[in-house]
């Protein structure tokens, strides 16, 4: 199994994201797996941006850069553009997206796979699920995925921006 390196996150550590200049979609394209054959599918989904939520921008196809809720699927996560987390609400896309990026930055309440608390000192990795983190290998560990750290919990619903940028392919 390969190892590379994700791109370093801009420094500064915030990022607010320009509605003019980035497109903020209503849906976005994501692997799921299929709970009776226990293979992966790609779906069209609505999705919600909001604080705690893992996220990026990606070029899309006709060259624009779109914000998304980023994964751990490599198809349509986009891990390696993993940004930080986003920590304001959005109302009808007139509120620019705030996103913390600097390492050690502490993230209140993100969005983790299944509503779980974190358990304090453990690792946290991107979930297979867009925009949210988890500790269960199972939302992160699957066939087509990339394995990347995000950080670590602080404790049950906080945790430490403290990427680890080796990913495993």
């Amino acid at each position: 199994m390969g190892v590379g390196r994700a791109p370093v996150p801009p420094s500064g550590g915030t990022v607010v994201v320009n509605p003019t200049e980035v497109v903020l979609p209503d849906t976005q394209l994501v692997t799921i797996i299929n709970p009776e054959t226990g293979e992966p599918e790609l779906v069209e989904v609505k999705i919600t941006f909001g604080p705690g939520r893992a996220v990026g921008i990606v070029e899309n196809d006709d060259g624009e850069e779109v914000y998304r809720l980023i994964g751990a699927f490599q198809d349509t996560g986009f891990p390696a553009s993993f940004l930080g987390f986003q920590t304001n609400v959005l109302k009808n896309n007139k509120t620019h997206p705030i996103v913390l990026t600097a390492r050690g930055s502490r993230i209140e309440n993100p969005a983790v796979t299944d509503g779980v608390a974190l358990v304090a000192g453990e690792d946290v990795f991107l979930s297979i699920v867009p925009g949210e983190v988890t500790q269960d290998p199972q939302h992160f560990d699957l066939r087509g995925s990339v394995l990347l750290r995000v950080g670590y919990a602080i404790n049950g619903n906080k945790l430490a921006l403290v990427p680890d940028f080796r990913v495993r392919l």
